[in-house]
């Protein structure tokens, strides 16, 4: 019974990375070593990489070597009342939506504070940011909380999930995850 349920096993792996190796939602670029290092150099590099002055391409090559192919990216948006819809998204969708708001105004995401939860080659990142103008304004536009899930293949780490929802029409983020 453990043989056929290891075979079992071993067939639905196989199936599975050769569905995964022909669907491919993007061709992988190779990242820069130093942005995929480690959780932190990932992160860092995400918040580098999207933010920037009206107007200013951004390195959409460098983003997208930071994620995985299959990664989603979901954005919560609250409504008046108190009830949210999520809005599902891939990099590409991502990056038009992005360059179309990067055309229009300078935007930059800062870090404000951040908890990881790692076990084994996974990791969970709750990261707090602001929506600054410029990097050097004081105050800023707009706060909110990015949820990260990540995965280390034994060479890189991956983002392979991430879902945000900003401070606005009632959403308050908890005084522990704001930092400084």
């Amino acid at each position: 019974m453990k043989l056929k349920l290891s075979i079992l096993a071993l067939v639905l792996a196989l199936s599975t990375a050769n569905a995964f190796a022909q669907h491919g939602a993007y061709e992988i670029k190779p990242a820069n070593p130093k942005d995929v290092e480690s959780i932190e150099a990932i992160i860092n590099a995400l918040y580098e990489v999207i933010s920037g002055e009206a107007n200013e391409e951004r390195d959409w090559t460098r983003f997208k070597s930071l994620w995985h192919p299959e990664a989603k990216l979901v954005m919560v948006t609250p409504s008046n009342d108190s009830t949210a819809e999520e809005i599902s998204m891939d990099c590409d969708e991502f990056i038009k939506l992005s360059s179309n708001h990067g055309k229009i105004s300078s935007f930059y995401e800062v870090e404000t504070f951040t908890k990881t939860d790692m076990v084994g080659h996974i990791a969970q990142v709750l990261s707090t940011y602001v929506i600054k103008s410029s990097p050097d304004q004081k105050g800023y536009q707009v706060r909110g909380v990015n949820l990260f899930q990540l995965f280390f293949d034994g060479k890189r780490w991956w983002i392979l999930n991430c879902t945000w929802e900003n401070e606005v029409q009632g959403m308050k983020i908890p005084a522990q995850y704001l930092g400084n």
